[in-house]
């Protein structure tokens, strides 16, 4: 497993340190900023900026809404997305600079092209299928699907000219509720 300790460069002074990967500062600028900090905190005392229960604007759509904890920016009815807002670039960013990292096999099986099981035509759909356009394809998979069934109830192997798949898999399938029509 890859280490997420990796060389960051520091926002404040611009030195290289062995960080995580939220890690903004070095040691040293932290330590500072930690000092600060304190320091503001000291000079305002206990008092907060907006108290708990006061009124408040939304950062998002400008709506009154009543504070419930000191770092809230948005009313009740933005918190999802304005949240989802600020996450989604950081998300896209990061998956983009780790897909060879940590999607390795998910990226190979995209780029690589699938073949009809059953003529050997290209598949051009996007979803997870294993025929082609072609419905005397679909229809000739059905029946290859039917017959490993037939064959699983009666207690034989399938047929030779069955090909197992992920869709197909029988562990994986759901089992009808008891409670169904």
């Amino acid at each position: 497993m890859a280490t997420v300790v990796k060389d960051r460069v520091c926002r404040q002074c611009g030195k290289t340190f062995p960080g995580g990967p939220r890690a903004w500062y070095c040691p040293e600028c932290r330590e500072e900023r930690r000092r600060d900090a304190w320091r503001r905190f000291a000079r305002k005392g206990r008092h907060a900026d907006r108290p708990l229960g006061s009124i408040d604007h939304c950062s998002r759509c400008g709506k009154e809404y009543v504070v419930n904890s000191a770092r809230q920016k948005y009313c009740p009815d933005c918190a999802y997305e304005g949240v989802r807002e600020v996450d989604r670039p950081m998300s896209r960013a990061w998956n983009q600079a780790n897909k060879d990292t940590y999607y390795p096999a998910k990226n190979e099986s995209r780029r690589t092209e699938r073949l009809c099981i059953i003529c050997g035509r290209p598949i051009t759909a996007k979803t997870a299928t294993v025929t082609c356009d072609n419905p005397d394809c679909r229809r000739e998979r059905i029946r290859q699907r039917q017959r490993a069934a037939d064959a699983k109830r009666r207690g034989k192997a399938p047929p030779p000219d069955y090909t197992p798949t992920k869709e197909t898999s029988f562990s994986r399938r759901r089992k009808p509720s008891p409670n169904a029509p």
